[in-house]
């Protein structure tokens, strides 16, 4: 029995040593996590803070998100209120209108005089006129004497009153459709300027037309022709067939101008015998002066070829490098003559016929050369011959250019038309391929960038 009991005493105790072991391992395991808890403290009282803080930003966000809102509602409410005097007094002045429609205004728009009603201004809806009319007009104190001002092109405002006459728009030239869509946008217009981008787009197309179609475009001004050309600077004749249409001795729209070639001939019986040009017919570029020495430039071996015809003129046919080429192409030997936004008449020469076929295509002519008329340095006429060593590349092709003198390989054109010749993106980089005579360089032409007034471009006559 007391092995017995002894053995269950001990089988006793040794359970006993395995529960006291068992909860010694428990309690072990349970200061640990305490542990882990009591470390993670400063982190979780830093995040609370953290929290806090944010909360209370939120808090102050809100408060300003609803100030700003009540300053917002007061706002709106301080416009509608303004909106309702407005629209009081439209409807007053639209009153007004009806009851004196036939009332005369008396302009005064960048020097011109004009005389119309209110009826015309007002009737196409133009916000620009009716705020203008409550503002500047008043029955007694707009006579002829006492004329109202605005400071704007009045040779457009001629054309913009035009429309608002007769509602109709007849003008067949794009620079000036361009030009009217400025002011169309100015005076608030809609259906001027709807019409003008609607006639702008069309002529986009036919551009686009011109340019991948160049021997008949459909968009072109006058019926093609067949016209058999070889430059008198071939050492043979090798006369190329090129269908083309030719600006000249076409039947003109009824409503255009006729083109400055054909107007040559009148334009020398009204010049005084002393003043007419006997070369270059029909310029309004080139002085008698001028022209001898444009002649001497040339040489008496061309200049035996006269006269010299006008086949491009930027304020006739557009300032864009498409018209230039359209106008253009195909000829040679040609001088292209430019006059600055601020007088300067200068150009270049080149017996090369110029071309829109392919990208930046150099093309050797050694007998190109530019020359200036008129300069602010009050320099006399003078030449700039081509390089020896850069004849290779006297002129450049270029559809998006007009005459490009030098290459733009060579650090740049000497003298380049750029796109929209009227704007300052045209550029002189001279002298590059062309030799500087006066030491004065680019100077003597024009600022590095400059916009075209005017450019005219005559070739040789063929007969």
């Amino acid at each position: 029995m007391m092995s017995q009991t002894n053995g269950l005493t001990t089988a006793t105790i040794t359970n006993n040593k395995l529960n006291v072991n068992g909860n010694e391992a428990e309690w072990d395991n349970e200061c640990d996590v305490f542990n882990r808890l009591q470390s993670l403290i400063p982190a979780i009282k830093q995040n609370f803070i953290l929290i806090s803080q944010q909360y209370n930003q939120f808090l102050n966000d809100t408060d300003e998100l609803s100030k700003t809102f009540t300053a917002m509602q007061l706002k709106q409410e301080k416009l509608e209120r303004e909106l309702d005097f407005y629209r009081k007094d439209l409807n007053d002045f639209d009153k007004q209108i009806d009851s004196n429609a036939d009332n005369r205004v008396y302009l005064d728009v960048g020097g011109h005089h004009f005389t119309t009603t209110i009826k015309t201004l007002t009737q196409s809806n133009s916000l620009f006129f009716k705020a203008f009319l409550m503002k500047e007009w008043n029955r007694n104190a707009n006579t002829a004497d006492n004329r109202i001002f605005i400071d704007r092109d009045g040779r457009i405002f001629d054309l913009v009153l035009k429309y608002l006459r007769t509602g109709e728009l007849n003008i067949e030239d794009r620079a000036t459709r361009k030009e009217l869509l400025t002011e169309a946008k100015f005076y608030k217009i809609q259906s001027l300027e709807d019409e003008l981008n609607s006639l702008l787009r069309k002529d986009e197309s036919c551009l686009t037309a011109n340019l991948t179609n160049q021997s008949s475009p459909p968009c072109s001004p006058a019926p093609a022709i067949n016209r058999t050309r070889s430059s008198p600077y071939s050492s043979s004749a090798a006369p190329n067939t090129l269908t083309r249409s030719s600006p000249f001795n076409q039947s003109m729209p009824t409503k255009s101008k006729p083109h400055p070639a054909q107007t040559a001939l009148s334009w020398r019986t009204i010049i005084p015998s002393e003043n007419r040009l006997n070369i270059f017919l029909g310029s309004t570029l080139i002085t008698p002066e001028y022209e001898e020495k444009l002649s001497e430039f040339i040489g008496p071996e061309m200049m035996t070829q006269q006269p010299w015809k006008l086949i491009y003129r930027a304020s006739e046919h557009g300032f864009d490098a498409a018209d230039f080429h359209r106008c253009s192409e195909s000829y040679a030997p040609t001088i292209s003559i430019i006059q600055t936004d601020f007088g300067n008449i200068f150009g270049g020469f080149t017996s090369i016929s110029w071309s829109s076929a392919t990208l930046r295509a150099d093309q050797a002519d050694p007998t190109a050369f530019l020359f200036t008329l008129k300069n602010t340095l009050n320099v006399p006429p003078t030449k700039f011959p081509v390089a020896k060593e850069y004849q290779q590349c006297a002129i450049s092709h270029n559809p998006t250019c007009g005459p490009n003198f030098g290459s733009p390989k060579n650090e740049g054109s000497d003298l380049c038309l750029r796109n929209k010749f009227n704007e300052k993106t045209n550029c002189i980089f001279f002298p590059k391929s062309y030799v500087d005579t006066t030491n004065l360089g680019s100077s003597i032409f024009a600022k590095k960038y400059f916009a075209c007034k005017e450019v005219e471009v005559f070739t040789i006559t063929t007969q």
